[in-house]
């Protein structure tokens, strides 16, 4: 965990010239950071440098690295369904997800998040704080900047309206479907039959919570698409037994490759 809270510091804060950390809350660093991302040139071209340049300004632990993997899965799929991400933060894999799609000319992201609201946070007994509802919880250090950074100023009232905030500043709104919940209930709201090109599981980095998305969404991911997870790695370690025994172990998917700590799976 103080591994993700000084990662989140290097992200979220810059440093001015005095050296000293210039502590912004979420309005007044989407104000100064995010832009919207350039249109094709005359020829049709995309320069997607400069798309990635924008990407990167989003708050989230992604390394570009990682995010152009996204970027590349999401556009050249052959087959047309939609791409599911559970756990969206504020949108920065989204949006490669996002920026993919739009330029196949393919269907969009449904993004799945618990999107918590101030009042969802609560600090357990065992002294970590906890978003309800989820296995999820964080230091107390980390959780007062994110509260800072989050509702800070009072702009925004949940990290939903933040996420689309984002979407919208960086012209990638309309290829992006929130759905606030898990990836059960998402499930559940939809009936059996769904199906998705991509999907990327990013979200309860617990053993139980892995497979719980697998078992959700693993089925719905066609011939050919792909299932990706984040934070593939000996930081956490309930990602690798998930991924290890239900995926795989499996003969159902044979092509697998690994891109920082991003896991990349294709399905026969």
């Amino acid at each position: 965990m103080k591994r993700i809270g000084r990662a989140i510091k290097r992200v979220l804060f810059g440093l001015p010239k005095e050296g000293k950390p210039e502590v912004l809350n979420c309005k007044e660093y989407m104000d100064r950071k995010i832009q919207r991302i350039p249109g094709p040139l005359a020829n049709g071209v995309f320069r997607i440098d400069q798309h990635i340049a924008c990407l990167e300004r989003i708050p989230g632990i992604l390394d570009p690295l990682e995010g152009y993997a996204l970027f590349e899965l999401a556009k050249d799929s052959v087959a047309y369904e939609p791409i599911a991400e559970v756990g969206s933060y504020l949108g920065k894999s989204t949006s490669y997800l996002a920026l993919g799609s739009l330029i196949a000319g393919n269907q969009g992201v449904v993004a799945i998040d618990m999107f918590p609201a101030k009042e969802d946070w609560f600090k357990g007994e065992d002294g970590y704080w906890h978003i309800r509802g989820t296995d999820y919880y964080i230091e107390e250090s980390v959780y007062r900047e994110r509260e800072y950074f989050f509702y800070g100023g009072n702009h925004y009232q949940n990290t939903l309206d933040i996420f689309a905030d984002v979407g919208k500043r960086v012209g990638l709104g309309s290829h992006i479907t929130p759905f606030k919940g898990n990836s059960t209930s998402y499930v559940a709201s939809q009936g059996k039959g769904k199906k998705f090109r991509l999907v990327f599981i990013d979200g309860d980095h617990t053993y139980q919570g892995v497979k719980k998305d697998i078992q959700a969404l693993g089925d719905a991911v066609v011939p050919g698409g792909y299932i990706c997870f984040h934070d593939y790695g000996p930081s956490f370690p309930g990602v690798v037994k998930a991924v290890d025994e239900l995926i795989l172990s499996s003969p159902a998917y044979p092509q697998r490759c690994l891109v920082k700590s991003l896991m990349v799976v294709k399905k026969r």
